[in-house]
């Protein structure tokens, strides 16, 4: 989710976090004569706001004996691996999480673009309906997202003559073929294409919003443990997230049959 161009947001505390949500897409300025007065047309704004849940690695232990051979490389490892723990269920909760008590999984927000006539396969021609499902004004910038699996496949989609219908850039990563010209992320958080899931986002993922609370802390327990010559390390941070959508519909995403 950090990758596909979603917002974040950084803050010193955790207080709660409010944001103006609005949609004036369906108001436009005019052409005014002299002297005439100008009509009043108001935006409608309500407000999201965005919390700070407390995430947590869980605790590891520690030998004396490793961290006295190779303290440095040992604590580096551990934050390394402990970050990556919060990483994982964060990118998991921003992505498919419906409770009301953490983040907004952003595939439970998005709005139903195309329905795949398959169960488990998409065509060509259904991605390019995706594409322009999403609004004209949001369409810059806009890429797919996808569960590796779903990638894979579609990169093995062929025309009636057997060429592959989306091939790489020879200037560019092979590992990186765009769908319609538009480019992929890949997160295998997203379901896989099978019945009634939704498989593929796409659109403007800037309309997500992630908000960290300061950064990633570390902490190291060298007492709790000491009778068993240990120490015991803990990692936590402190995370939202929530797809921003006032009813312009910025992302659309793809349901399987």
């Amino acid at each position: 989710m950090r990758q596909s161009g979603a917002e974040i947001l950084t803050s010193d505390s955790g207080a709660d976090w409010p944001g103006p949500v609005y949609d004036d897409t369906g108001n436009t300025g005019r052409r005014l004569a002299e002297s005439a007065a100008v009509p009043q047309t108001d935006i409608t704004v309500g407000v999201r706001v965005l919390k700070a849940y407390m995430y947590t690695s869980d605790r590891i232990l520690i030998t004396y004996q490793l961290l006295q051979d190779a303290p440095l490389m040992a604590e580096n490892l551990i934050a390394d691996a402990l970050g990556e723990r919060i990483g994982r269920i964060t990118n998991t909760e921003f992505t498919t999480y419906a409770g009301g008590d953490g983040p907004q999984g952003l595939i439970r927000g998005t709005t139903l673009g195309v329905t795949a006539a398959a169960t488990g396969a998409v065509t060509a021609d259904e991605l390019e309906r995706l594409i322009f499902t999403v609004p004209v004004v949001y369409r810059p910038g806009s890429r797919f997202m996808m569960h590796d699996n779903t990638y894979r496949d579609i990169l093995q989609l062929k025309d009636g003559e057997g060429r592959y219908q989306f091939m790489p850039d020879p200037r560019a990563d092979p590992m990186d073929v765009r769908i319609w010209g538009l480019p992929s992320v890949i997160n295998n958080d997203m379901p896989t294409m099978a019945t009634g899931n939704i498989a593929i986002e796409c659109g403007n993922f800037s309309h997500y919003k992630i908000r960290d609370v300061r950064g990633f802390t570390l902490l190291r327990l060298n007492e709790l443990y000491a009778a068993n010559l240990q120490v015991g390390f803990l990692g936590f941070s402190r995370h939202d997230g929530g797809y921003i959508n006032a009813g312009q519909n910025p992302i659309q995403h793809l349901l399987m049959a």
